[in-house]
């Protein structure tokens, strides 16, 4: 991790505070693995969060570079269940080239193991690990010497001449496991708190503290070194002037094909002949309304209608239909109290905190963009201009001294890509959640088969009624016969009263109107050819030279920088599971050492092989 808290070289922290299905999630960065056979995750009576282990068949696998160091330590925080055999860690690529905690060796100690180049080290610790109870157990390697701790305690210390980085060949896959040996044995049962990797060791490690796990804020950390790069960018950028010189050809352009005193007179005419045409409508509505036979065929039709919604309630309240129905209203409940359950967790409740909070702080920051002198000098000038389309003109500029601003500000964009950051946390979480709730999932399921299945019900319980189908029969064919009435009415009677004359007037002059109106446009597009043609060319023009600045001037310098992807985004599951299952080769973390190597020609020909694979040469 680059320009970020450090923790005293911290390079993964599996805290196991979530419950996580697939992912071994890491909570200081994004060094995340795979879980295998569901760990249960759970709490205690003091809030200590951890995942348990069954000794059986369930147990971590951690990323490919996570002890390719040349010095590690490794702090654990485990509650033993006790037995023989039971490996904490296994990390290496192979039986002949690893190294291993192993919990309890015959004597019923902890031993530290490494096999390298046909070579054995071993480093037995002098106590045993407490079963039952919370204990820290803790690793350091330096290449020349180890280490085994026991709540703070140093337990074992001896000569081990073992770097963990040379077990990491480049010509075999890596296996890097927690909680059992590398064949999938000596499987560990207990509890695991938390499972730390430092790429160092530590004269006093007590005195670097707890690191920060919090992803939240590096990831807020690095998305605020992406605006302010993106700020430089953007402020070095030949087409900053752009959107305002596009807005204006296009403002520019409107005017042309819009602007003529005949079409002004031509949009008038025809908005208060519609006016009139509308209101002498309105009136034969009302006339039609107060219409004897009018009055009567809304009672029979209103009659018919109420007799046949009677049907379909005592059809919905009886039979089959409301047994789903009163089943589909429970399974309704159970997915409400789940999801409410979930809803209500600390974590989930804490990201939406934090995205309220980001979205509070993002309206903070537009507020005091809006209080600016010379945005509120822009505004007041707009509220006090009584020409309009100066005012018009006013506010357009207004609103884009004020989104210039706000594009500027790196605080808030950083404030908005965190609203998001947390927003998509808090979808997700529940999601996976709900997802993994077995009494919400056979619900779900349940319900959307009933709700298929709910539908049928009610059409054949109506197919069966005898009365039912020639009601509605009836009431379709009335309706018909009454709408075609009306219809007839509102056409021909405004013809025949007393506004006759001026309706047909109003009819012609709206005919003549609406075929004039394109013909002057056409005048204008014809008058206005060279004007339009240049502003059209200008536009694509300045279109194509954004959107080749865009890989050029934009991507290629952020992607060099390092900065074109967040790295600290909370990665998805299932491409984790689907990223460790295609890719078998991957790549090494001490890059200063393997570079050392090549430049001094002493990296063996089939490491070098593996370097340019993953190099992608």
């Amino acid at each position: 991790m680059t320009n970020g808290p450090d923790s005293g070289q911290l390079y993964a922290a599996w805290d196991f505070d979530h419950p996580r299905v697939y992912m071994l999630e890491d909570s200081y960065v994004n060094n995340n693995g795979l879980l295998h056979s569901g760990p249960q995750f759970s709490s205690d009576e003091d809030d200590r969060k951890f995942a348990t282990f069954d000794g059986k068949n369930q147990y971590a696998e951690a990323p490919a570079s996570i002890a390719d160091f040349g010095q590690l330590t490794v702090d654990m925080a485990v509650n033993w269940s006790g037995g023989n055999s039971q490996r904490l860690f296994d990390f290496g690529t192979g039986n002949d080239e690893c190294f291993y905690l192993n919990i309890a060796d015959a004597e019923g100690k902890p031993s530290l193991v490494a096999v390298h180049d046909g070579k054995t080290y071993r480093l037995g610790a002098s106590e045993t690990v407490p079963t039952n109870r919370w204990a820290v157990v803790r690793v350091e390697l330096n290449s020349s010497n180890a280490s085994i701790c026991l709540d703070g305690k140093q337990i074992a210390q001896g000569p081990f001449p073992f770097r963990p980085r040379d077990v990491f060949i480049g010509d075999r896959p890596e296996g890097n496991f927690i909680a059992c040996g590398r064949n999938k044995t000596d499987f560990f049962k207990g509890s695991i708190d938390h499972f730390r990797v430092y790429r160092t060791t530590h004269k006093n490690f007590d005195a670097i503290g707890k690191p920060d796990p919090n992803l939240q804020q590096l990831a807020a950390d690095w998305v605020k070194r992406q605006a302010e790069a993106q700020k430089k960018i953007n402020e070095n950028s030949p087409f900053k002037n752009f959107p305002n010189e596009s807005a204006k050809l296009n403002r520019r352009r409107e005017q042309l094909l819009n602007t003529s005193d005949k079409l002004t007179e031509l949009n008038e005419r025809q908005r208060t002949a519609a006016a009139r045409k509308s209101e002498i409508d309105r009136q034969m509505q009302e006339q039609f309304n107060k219409l004897e036979s009018t009055t009567t065929t809304n009672k029979e039709i209103a009659e018919i209608r109420q007799t046949i919604n009677t049907i379909n309630h005592e059809l919905r309240q009886s039979g089959q239909y409301a047994a789903a129905g009163l089943e589909i209203e429970e399974l309704n409940k159970t997915i409400r109290q789940v999801d409410q359950e979930i809803r209500q967790s600390d974590d989930i409740v804490a990201l939406l905190e934090q995205s309220k909070s980001q979205e509070q702080k993002k309206r903070e920051i537009e507020q005091s963009v809006r209080e600016l002198p010379e945005l509120k000098k822009a505004l007041e000038a707009h509220q006090n201009e009584k020409d309009n389309t100066k005012r018009d003109e006013l506010r357009r500029k207004y609103d884009s001294m004020y989104q210039e601003k706000l594009a500027t500000s790196v605080e808030h964009s950083t404030a908005e890509t965190m609203r998001r950051e947390f927003q998509d946390r808090h979808r997700t979480t529940i999601d996976k959640r709900l997802e993994s709730n077995l009494q919400w999932t056979a619900a779900r399921d349940k319900l959307r088969v009933l709700q298929q299945k709910h539908p049928k019900l009610l059409e054949k319980a109506r197919a069966d009624h005898p009365e039912l189908s020639k009601l509605e029969k009836t009431l379709r064919l009335k309706q018909q016969t009454f709408e075609e009435a009306k219809q007839e009415y509102l056409k021909n009677e405004p013809r025949r009263g007393p506004t006759g004359d001026e309706y047909e007037k109003l009819v012609g002059e709206l005919d003549a109107v609406s075929r004039a109106i394109p013909e002057e446009r056409a005048r204008l597009l014809k008058v206005n050819e060279k004007e339009l043609s240049k502003i059209g060319a200008r536009l694509y023009e300045m279109g194509y030279q954004r959107k080749m600045w865009r890989y050029d001037g934009m991507y290629l310098p952020m992607k060099e920088a390092g900065l074109g992807r967040n790295p600290l985004h909370n990665q998805k599951e299932p491409p984790i599971v689907s990223l460790h299952e295609k890719i078998e080769y991957k790549t090494s973390a001490d890059w200063e050492y393997r570079t050392s190597q090549e430049l001094g020609n002493k990296v063996p020909p089939i490491m070098q092989q593996w370097l340019d694979r993953v190099r992608g040469y």
